[in-house]
């Protein structure tokens, strides 16, 4: 196991230099042209404003040039994201009353992904209607690591070497819904938005280590294991800001826990951009950072992953 606990930074660079090749190149071709209408309701249709884009990074995101519809108004809208994360992490778990450090840097992530094949993965549905919208959202991340250490005793009468291999598997889902509070003029003709947010997540912490030390006269080997379940409520706020055509800064932020044997605190922050393809595909990357801070019946869990990410938004 590393025990670097700065994520290194060399794909979220990747990530913002293929943002800005997007921007150079323009994206403006790809879309049908309309003139720069003032911020009209939430709700415009003629085009009809975009569904709610969905997963943690995005908004709403109105742009329609048209009197509201109230017959558009009535009408759902869905949208489905897959996306994936590649997470680092920082912290410490304990598993039968025994602490155990967790952190991984995001080489050693990427190492994860190409060798055992099993990457952080999310998805994420959203259905609106008028103001209002309710989303669901689901995630799995895998983290795993390994720290080799020796001992030697005074003039080297004995000596002690081990390995200590850590495997976390931590899966979340939250239920919500989102409410537009505000809209505002935004570049490129389009209006932004913010969202309030509410709802419940779902929290699934499975931690399995394996503890081995040989020397001379003593080997140990240890397998401890444990899961942990619980629920956090949670509110927060998400905006779509336009910078162009159909290009959006997207940023969600929430906080929850402080309920039962829940999180004490657990927040999230997701930040990125947002490139329209089509009328009915985005895609886009961002960064993301998940808090934890849980100590419940002798279960604590103080544990931060963070890191880069890519998707699409398909919408129907």
């Amino acid at each position: 196991m590393s025990t670097t606990t700065t994520p290194r930074l060399r794909p979220a660079l990747v990530l913002v230099a293929g943002a800005a090749l997007l921007v150079a190149t323009g994206c403006a071709g790809t879309l049908p042209t309309h003139a720069a209408p003032a911020a009209q309701p939430a709700g415009a249709d003629a085009p009809r404003a975009r569904a709610a884009v969905p997963a943690p990074l995005v908004a709403h995101d109105e742009s329609g040039a048209a009197p509201r519809d109230a017959a558009a108004d009535d009408a759902w809208t869905f949208s489905a994201a897959p996306y994936f994360w590649l997470f680092a992490a920082d912290g410490d778990a304990t598993v039968h009353g025994r602490t155990v450090p967790v952190s991984t840097n995001l080489s050693d992530t990427w190492d994860l992904v190409k060798d055992h094949i099993e990457p952080s993965f999310a998805g994420h549905f959203e259905a609106s209607r008028g103001d209002v919208s309710i989303l669901a959202d689901a995630n799995y991340v895998h983290l795993a690591g390994d720290r080799d250490f020796a001992f030697t005793g005074p003039f080297g009468r004995r000596s002690f070497s081990g390995r200590l291999d850590v495997d976390v598997q931590l899966t979340f889902a939250e239920l919500g819904a989102a409410v537009r509070a505000a809209q505002f003029a935004g570049a490129g003709g389009r209006t932004g938005t913010v969202d309030v947010l509410g709802g419940a997540r779902w929290n699934s912490l499975d931690v399995d280590t394996d503890f081995r030390v040989s020397g001379r006269r003593i080997t140990i080997d240890r397998d401890l294991d444990g899961r942990s379940d619980w629920f956090d409520p949670f509110v927060g706020l998400r905006t779509a800001v336009p910078l162009g055509e159909c290009l959006d800064l997207r940023l969600r932020s929430d906080v929850g826990g402080g309920v039962g044997d829940g999180s004490d605190l657990a927040w999230n922050v997701v930040t990125g951009l947002q490139w329209r393809v089509s009328d009915q595909v985005d895609v886009f990357a961002g960064y993301r950072w998940y808090d934890i801070d849980r100590d419940a019946g002798g279960r604590e869990t103080d544990l931060q992953i963070a890191g880069p990410g890519i998707g699409a938004v398909i919408r129907f």
